[in-house]
């Protein structure tokens, strides 16, 4: 159980204790609610959603965009192949006053991708 532990905790950097004992023990496609960068979010459990939202909110990937547009920039971002929209969710918390428009073909990424926009009305 040890060894479970500790491996599920090297691929939930960010996440903290309890969520990674909750990932570690939440069956394998079952979704998982965790706290990430301040963001609460869902994951499903044997997927990459876990890694590519700590990317995304935790690792800073998108990080230098904050170069490119003023933070005060209120036009419209578009995050075309959203995934579960933790992209969508960054640029949202990078440009506050901006709205971001997120496009996911896949049907299971995008009902997950619901879940996790939400609360952000500036989200569609």
């Amino acid at each position: 159980m040890i060894r479970k532990i500790c491996r599920g905790y090297k691929y939930s950097r960010g996440i903290g204790l309890v969520g990674t004992l909750s990932y570690v023990f939440t069956r394998k496609g079952r979704l998982v609610k965790v706290v990430l960068g301040g963001n609460t979010i869902y994951v499903r459990k044997g997927t990459k959603d876990l890694m590519v939202a700590v990317s995304c909110l935790f690792s800073h990937e998108f990080s230098a965009l904050k170069f490119l547009l003023p933070v005060n920039f209120s036009g419209t971002i578009v995050d075309a192949g959203g995934y579960i929209g933790t992209a969508a969710i960054a640029f949202s918390n990078m440009f506050p006053k901006a709205e971001v428009i997120t496009i996911e073909p896949s049907k299971d990424n995008f009902d997950v991708l619901n879940k996790n926009i939400a609360t952000f009305s500036r989200i569609k």
